[in-house]
């Protein structure tokens, strides 16, 4: 059974700043936690409500608020780490710009991004152990791999990556420029002799 002071203090001490990062990371509000939010505060709203006039139906949702609350802790951390994961797979799976676009090394890169798969892993292996009963150590393990994660991302470096975006154009107008070039004027060639034929 969860008291008003626990609820207050997993809301104002893990919930606000898992919350506020995820909303400033995304620039956005999750539809679907904000339906979980409201649905926390339903409760809660009953539970001060009735309190004194029916006690247990006031712990009864006192409890589910709780509980929401935690799953709602869990999910900001979850969202936050596969948005991160999701950049950082990005530049995973590309050789070139793991290679151009980061300031570090790119083995540095390589094992920290090993870590962070590992500590994902190990976030969801305690979430699925942790099924009904208090998340707290799961969501201790997503916050580590997040932090991990965004770590990685703090070194990766947007002008590299633009001059990596232009080089890349560069290169390939300089490869296949002139196939295209080609193909351009044969196709248009071919196009006017076609409208000709056929009197268009």
């Amino acid at each position: 059974m969860a008291s008003f002071d626990e609820f207050l203090d997993l809301y104002t001490g893990e919930f606000l700043p898992a919350y506020s990062d995820l909303v400033a990371y995304l620039a956005d509000k999750p539809a679907g936690m904000l339906l979980d939010i409201e649905a926390t505060f339903s409760h809660l709203m009953v539970y001060l409500t009735i309190r004194t006039d029916d006690p247990d139906a006031a712990q009864e949702n006192l409890d589910r608020a709780y509980n929401h609350m935690i799953r709602l802790i869990l999910d900001c951390h979850k969202h936050l780490w596969v948005v991160v994961s999701e950049q950082i797979d990005q530049i995973y799976r590309d050789d070139l710009k793991r290679k151009f676009t980061i300031n570090t090394p790119e083995h540095v890169f390589i094992e920290n991004y090993h870590r962070f798969k590992k500590s994902a892993m190990e976030a969801r292996r305690l979430e699925t152990q942790q099924i009904g009963r208090d998340h707290l150590g799961a969501i201790e393990k997503y916050r580590e791999t997040t932090k991990l994660g965004l770590e990685m991302l703090a070194n990766f470096d947007p002008d590299k990556m633009r001059h990596y975006n232009l080089f890349s154009i560069k290169n390939l107008l300089k490869e296949h420029g002139f196939a295209i070039l080609v193909g351009g004027l044969i196709g248009g060639v071919l196009a006017t002799l076609l409208c000709k034929a056929l009197g268009i």
